[in-house]
């Protein structure tokens, strides 16, 4: 009787633990090996590409929760690429704890990006091949540039991207000091992906004075540096919060050897899918050195304090904050090519500039309010045209109207 019932104890105890390695039906195993990630549909873009985005990787071992959650991240990075009009990703469990993953992508007919810089638009077209450089251009009444980008040199993770701009436009710091600056400049970079939402970038900078005040007519301007770029900010479709955050800084090794230094972040919070929330702080500040100044930091640009800024628009420091609330494609219009989105937009803008920074006051620092419209082509045109008006209030020096095309883009950083 005693030996009967230790045999039925021991039976009991392998049926609740389990004999080792064997698994019992109806068993989950605490994590699966990711065995193999298919991808269809792609014909002109690569799979190194695609890859790239890819959040989840193959051999790689998951809980079943976690995989959910990858795969939600990976969605949402391909879709903020923007290289394709549609995106399916299914999985399937194994008997064996191994998964396979299938991605089914439908790639753009026709992908392009406008890009707004100051007094004129900037136009880049994002190349499909690996091995075609992308390809951009900007013309505007006071600069027109050149743009070109080598992807996956050497097929290594690292592009090079050269950018020729010629500018003109007059320097006015007060009424009696006014003056005409015209220049031409070579921007030659190099970047590189450290970690998949990490991402480093080399420049060099050449800038030849043409016109300008007495220090400056006919003298060149040489700078190097380096520039990073911490990007988070596809989580906002995934746990309803995103950020990224950038930052530089550059020496100058010419006849003004200056030291430039500048950070942003921009913080996102998406409670609906018809609601986005943005918080944006940007500083910059002369560390050390003669800097000229046409290179002195500005805040009257539409795309940073958007309104009629006349004070305090210029220094060695400016602080920006951007308030933010979109409520995105209210309205949808169908077409025979592609969705029309029309969203709109209040904000709030706040900065300062000059040799300190100011406590926050009516004094020394602009405040602008305002709304606007932004009307989306999806799909595969990629569009985005953005038209609105800002106020200023604190300083009283008036409104005005302006247009932004494209998407997101931060001025002077990682992303020219």
């Amino acid at each position: 009787m005693k030996i009967k019932l230790q045999i039925l104890l021991t039976l009991l105890y392998l049926m609740i633990s389990g004999i080792p390695g064997m698994s019992f039906a109806g068993e989950i195993p605490e994590k699966y090996s990711i065995e193999k990630i298919t991808l269809t549909g792609n014909t002109r873009i690569s799979d190194k590409k695609i890859r790239s985005y890819l959040s989840v990787k193959e051999k790689m071992k998951v809980s079943a929760g976690d995989l959910e959650f990858l795969i939600k991240v990976t969605k949402a990075k391909l879709e903020a690429s923007k290289l394709f009009m549609f995106i399916d990703i299914n999985y399937e469990i194994h008997p064996d704890a191994t998964a396979d993953i299938s991605i089914s992508l439908g790639e753009n007919v026709i992908f392009f990006d406008l890009l707004a810089l100051e007094q004129g638009g900037f136009t880049r077209f994002s190349s499909i091949s690996e091995k075609a450089p992308d390809f951009g251009f900007m013309v505007g009444p006071t600069a027109q540039a050149l743009y070109l980008r080598f992807p996956n040199l050497f097929e290594m993770p690292l592009n090079l991207a050269t950018t020729i701009t010629h500018y003109a436009n007059t320097i006015a710091f007060d009424p009696q000091d006014r003056y005409d600056y015209e220049g031409a400049s070579g921007r030659l970079a190099l970047d590189m992906t450290i970690l998949q939402n990490w991402k480093i970038k080399v420049p060099a900078i050449f800038r030849y004075n043409i016109l300008g005040n007495q220090n400056t007519t006919k003298t060149y301007d040489i700078s190097s540096g380096v520039e990073t770029l911490v990007d988070f900010s596809h989580f906002k479709n995934v746990i309803y919060t995103g950020f990224d955050m950038y930052g530089g800084i550059y020496q100058g090794i010419s006849m003004f050897p200056y030291t430039l230094a500048n950070a942003g972040i921009n913080f996102y919070i998406k409670p609906f899918a018809w609601e986005e929330i943005v918080l944006r702080a940007r500083y910059n500040k002369v560390l050390n050195g003669m800097v000229p100044d046409y290179l002195l930091f500005r805040i009257d640009n539409d795309y940073e304090v958007r309104g009629k800024i006349k004070n305090n628009y210029y220094g060695m420091q400016s602080l920006v904050l951007n308030f933010e609330n979109w409520f995105q494609n209210i309205i949808t219009i169908p077409a025979a090519i592609t969705n029309i989105n029309f969203s709109f937009l209040i904000f709030a803008d706040l900065g300062t500039a000059g040799n300190t920074i100011q406590q926050i006051e009516k004094g020394q620092w602009n405040l602008s309010a305002g709304g606007a419209m932004k009307v989306e082509f999806n799909a595969p045109i990629n569009l985005s045209i953005q038209t609105g008006y800002g106020q200023e209030l604190w300083q009283n020096t008036g409104g005005q109207f302006y247009v932004k095309l494209g998407y997101e883009f931060y001025s002077g950083s990682f992303f020219e």
